[in-house]
């Protein structure tokens, strides 16, 4: 099968697209045929000084399942000039946390990635930019990969039967095919996590400002109660009703909660305060350093939250002294969870009829246009069963 390019025979992400070249059985390094090269992309990564990386986080979520795309640059980079690595450049935002990423532990910080690039384009430096930014504005500069150019369906391989489902698998394998190179990860793990090793500096921070030890022996659990959209929030009070249910079945513990008062309404947030006022074991978390969150995340036993970038954070970060991740656990209204996760096994979806659905034919409301009559409130993530929920978490306690 000569000469393809997935632009031209993929139209939907609803597709279930065959790779047609046999990875499980493929070498690290082997060359990918069957496919036109992106020699743009591969020239650019070859020939660069720099290569610069740049998240667009709006919405924060979906850059951080964006990551395995750094990951598959380092690879093919890794493969083709092992001994004559370009610099990594990072955006300043949250590069506290991003460098808690193994291959970007020594990258370079700078104010503004995109304004960075530019300049050194202007100025002749052999400079490759790896994005998700708005294309509109980079629409004069030479952009080697932008995840926003691309059509992601569901890629199987039928022989092995493996199914690629989660973004960052499809990100992955986008980037593999378009470099015409099999990369090293399996495309279901390639996301990078956090590694946070023990801190004195953030314990301290968290001392300070939450009066609480992390490193007792008091087990910890992390409530995400945050989400943009109605439909995909739970409720704070129905959270921490769950947490009450849930500390009968857990010997010592405290519970960190991350909620924002903005989307509560005023009767609702009242009634928080009141109970945080009285059970001194819920910490309410007021941070905007994601660096403590990942943190936080990283030492607690595990984590329930909504469909959210936080949620995502949390599935990421790794406790180094331990080498464990947290079991998050999701609750997903309107939305395909296989697709939208980070592909990784400690995440654990619980989900609606609706969110099922989506999942199970790769769809998207939006896109596929959904009967409205299939969208109503029911299917918000509000109306999940508390049994259902607490059924899974004790499922893992024990």
């Amino acid at each position: 099968m000569k000469n393809l390019t997935y632009k031209k025979y993929i139209t939907t992400e609803t597709a279930r697209v065959e790779l047609y070249y046999d990875r499980p059985q493929m070498k690290y390094g082997e060359a990918i045929t069957g496919y036109e090269i992106n020699e743009t992309l591969k020239k650019g990564l070859l020939e660069c000084e720099e290569v610069v990386f740049s998240m667009y986080w709006k919405p924060l979520g979906d850059s951080f399942l964006f990551l395995s795309v750094i990951q598959a640059t380092h690879e093919f980079l890794l493969i083709t000039r092992p001994n004559n690595l370009p610099k990594y450049i990072l955006d300043s935002t949250f590069s506290n946390l991003l460098r808690h990423i193994d291959i970007l532990e020594s990258a370079e910080i700078v104010n503004n990635a995109i304004d960075y690039f530019k300049d050194k384009h202007n100025s002749g430096t052999k400079v490759a930019l790896v994005t998700d930014d708005d294309p509109f504005t980079l629409e004069n500069y030479p952009v080697i990969f932008n995840s926003e150019n691309y059509i992601y369906p569901k890629f199987i391989n039928k022989k092995h039967s493996i199914e690629y489902i989660s973004r960052p698998a499809r990100y992955f394998l986008t980037f593999e095919r378009e470099l015409g190179v099999r990369l090293k990860s399996n495309p279901n793990d390639s996301l990078p996590i956090f590694n946070l090793q023990y801190d004195k500096s953030i314990e301290e921070k968290v001392e300070n400002k939450y009066k609480v030890k992390l490193s007792d022996n008091i087990e910890s659990i992390a409530i995400i109660s945050q989400a943009g959209e109605i439909e995909k929030r739970y409720g704070t009070l129905k959270f921490l009703n769950l947490y009450k249910t849930l500390k009968r079945k857990l010997s010592r513990s405290r519970c960190f909660l991350i909620a924002n008062w903005k989307e509560e309404s005023p009767e609702e947030w009242f009634k928080v305060k009141k109970l945080l006022t009285k059970h001194k074991d819920i910490i309410l978390i007021d941070t905007e350093d994601f660096e403590i969150l990942s943190y936080i995340f990283s030492r607690c036993k595990f984590v329930i939250g909504n469909d959210t970038g936080f949620s995502h954070l949390a599935a990421m970060s790794k406790n180094s002294t331990t080498n464990q991740l947290p079991k998050v656990f999701i609750l997903y209204s309107r939305h395909d969870f296989g697709k939208w996760s980070t592909g990784k096994s400690n995440v654990i979806p619980i989900a609606t009829k609706l969110a099922k659905y989506l999942t199970k034919n790769n769809m998207s409301l939006r896109r596929d246009e959904i009967d409205e009559k299939i969208k109503g409130k029911n299917e918000w993530v509000f109306n999940i069963n508390e049994k259902i929920i607490i059924q899974h978490i004790t499922k893992f306690i024990k």
